[in-house]
């Protein structure tokens, strides 16, 4: 790929990183159908791709042999244009000495990817849940607090206001929030990204999930949106946790949607097992919501809880559009893709 702008550090060789990429393409057509056209194996395997698919400048996979983590993407002509708009990104996350290794590491992944994915006509990009700070179901609430940031809400209507953390000093913005708004904004494209939210309680007291605080705090699984100015658009805590003994479960009864300027259709936000709950992701489609942006984290070995099958009856049962990003972990986690009934 292209090399990597100053702020990227420089790939690992691909011997170090043990990481895999699936990375699907839609094309925006007339009503906004999305559909998967790709999905690109480990490093140096060809990608498949259906009969029909020619990418539209004759591509057909990154020359990544010495990557940190590889990005192919294929396109199909459509009747409209053929410029893919969205991809969902099937990460492995890179885990450092530190809390702040870690998430370094996988922001410096994610620049290089999002870098490709723009360059390929991705719009949105969407990231899996815990894809920055690593998911461990054996760790415990400490591992958590180190890996934690004070993410602060968004302006009030930011579709109008916008408020680009990437121009703003560190006490507006904590790192990894103005990272990831930097990276939108330099590759023009909007990021869907999972973080670990920390309130202090004492800044909330009349919070009521904060009265049966454990130790003063609350860690919330969120969801975030850059757009691809680098725009502050939505935030999310997930409600329905699961295995997450060390997180606090949303109280807020809040639908979060977010816009993104370059594709101009509104898409819900909600996290893994939500999608199996009533809230918040029927209530989006009742609000007639039909495209989602769903990071996952979902381990496949049991039978009946594979996530594609959930995520694809969602799908059809609800006439929506679902872009889901999984988590990649050979023989554990895996299973993205773009949804469209």
């Amino acid at each position: 790929p292209p090399a990597a702008p100053a702020k990227c550090s420089p790939p690992l060789p691909a011997q170090e990183a043990c990481a895999m990429i699936r990375c699907f393409v839609a094309f925006h057509a007339a009503l906004m159908h999305l559909s998967v056209l790709a999905v690109a194996g480990p490093h140096g395997a060809a990608p498949t791709v259906p009969a029909a698919a020619t990418d539209c400048d004759g591509a057909t996979e990154c020359d990544g042999a010495h990557s940190l983590l590889q990005l192919h993407v294929e396109g199909a002509r459509d009747r409209v244009s053929c410029a893919p708009l969205v991809a969902v990104l099937e990460h492995e996350p890179l885990l450092g000495k530190s809390a702040n290794e870690t998430i370094q590491l996988n922001l410096d992944a994610y620049c290089s990817l999002a870098k490709e994915a723009s360059r390929r006509g991705a719009k949105l990009l969407v990231t899996s849940e815990y894809g920055i700070t690593g998911y461990n179901p054996a760790a415990d609430r400490a591992t958590y607090m180190k890996l934690s940031v004070d993410l602060p809400p968004t302006v009030e209507n930011p579709d109008l206001n916008r408020w680009v953390p990437c121009q703003s000093g560190s006490a507006a913005a904590p790192e990894p929030l103005r990272r990831l708004s930097c990276m939108a904004k330099e590759n023009k494209i909007a990021i869907v990204a999972s973080l670990v939210d920390r309130t202090d309680c004492r800044d909330h007291p009349d919070w009521p999930a904060c009265q049966p605080s454990r130790d003063g705090f609350l860690l919330f699984n969120t969801n975030v949106v850059l757009d691809s100015d680098g725009a502050y658009l939505a935030r999310y805590h997930k409600v329905n946790l699961w295995g997450e003994s060390w997180m606090d479960a949303s109280t807020s009864r809040q639908l979060v949607t977010f816009t993104p300027k370059e594709i101009g259709v509104k898409f819900g936000l909600f996290t893994c097992a939500d999608v199996i709950y009533s809230w918040p992701a029927l209530h989006l489609v009742e609000q007639g919501v039909r495209h989602f942006a769903m990071p996952l984290a979902w381990s496949n070995e049991m039978a009946q809880m594979q996530p594609l099958g959930w995520v694809q009856s969602r799908s059809r049962v609800a006439n929506a559009t679902l872009l889901a990003s999984n988590q990649w972990s050979r023989g554990i986690m895996s299973g993205s893709g773009i949804f469209s009934q």
